[in-house]
């Protein structure tokens, strides 16, 4: 029995099959239309990526205290296939220690009245001048095309027994369509 190739009849070719039930297909991202993979097998990449270094002077920080460490503008196209993006943020944090004992951390993103905090860190170190980075990653509720949006960063210092010096921390951000 011959085999037959979608779009095919037994007495000749009929037409290329561009829908599946009733939706288009098309290479450009729009409302009710199948986008094919790309060539790394994604719908989408991301559109935009970039990084922030924010290296104030080291200070020793206090327990309990949030401290304000940079800001980041990002500006979104104005395309989206939803009328909206997705920020990804990744948040890396250094410390060292200037006393033995244990220390407690988390990186914050506000915007606005939103606060998006990471997780709790405790690190022990047993002695002085060690250093540790913590790393967030943190996915940002939709932004609406063409839109220019300021990401406040900060660093917390829990309850602790030993003293942290912050040091630095570097931001690597991605904007996707929603």
């Amino acid at each position: 029995m011959p085999v037959m190739k979608v779009g095919m009849v037994s007495d000749g070719w009929v037409k290329d099959a561009d829908t599946l039930d009733g939706f288009h297909a098309s290479q450009t991202p729009a409302p009710n239309v199948i986008v094919p993979l790309n060539a790394n097998g994604r719908i989408y990449d991301y559109v935009a990526k970039g990084s922030q270094i924010f290296d104030p002077p080291d200070f020793t920080m206090s327990n309990n205290t949030e401290y304000f460490i940079g800001s980041v503008s990002i500006t979104t196209p104005s395309w989206s296939p939803s009328g909206a993006w997705k920020v990804i943020f990744v948040v890396n944090s250094g410390f060292y220690n200037s006393t033995v004992g244990g220390n407690s951390f988390r990186n914050i993103i506000k915007i606005n009245t939103a606060v998006y905090t990471g997780g709790l860190w405790y690190w022990y170190a047993s002695t002085t001048n060690n250093g540790i980075v913590v790393r967030d990653t943190f996915l940002i509720n939709d932004i609406g095309n063409n839109m220019t949006q300021n990401f406040n960063f900060y660093v917390f210092q829990g309850n602790s027994n030993g003293t942290a010096v912050f040091q630095i921390m570097v931001v690597v951000w991605y904007l996707i369509p929603a």
